[in-house]
């Protein structure tokens, strides 16, 4: 098993590379995997991005492909800030 964040970074790096389908395998949408990786690294985080990431995740299924990049891009500028 990886860790969470480690399997979210590679999650996030598959999904870009493969054109925003929503797709990690036949079993899981990227929006559920997602969900359930971001819960668990972000909730220990007080920033206030976090929790608005997390709410956003729930549409990510619906949204359009550019909607999609520019998420990933929030979760992406997020591990960030985190780090910094």
């Amino acid at each position: 098993q990886c860790s969470s964040e480690k399997c979210l970074r590679s999650a996030l790096i598959f999904e870009a590379q493969k054109g925003y389908r929503n797709f990690v395998s036949q079993d899981m949408r990227l929006n559920n995997f997602l969900y359930s990786k971001m819960l668990t690294v972000f909730s220990r985080s007080k920033h206030k991005l976090a929790g608005k990431l997390l709410k956003e995740v729930d549409v990510y299924g619906c949204a359009s492909v550019k909607d999609r990049s520019k998420f990933l891009n929030k979760v992406t500028y997020f591990f960030f800030i985190r780090l910094s």
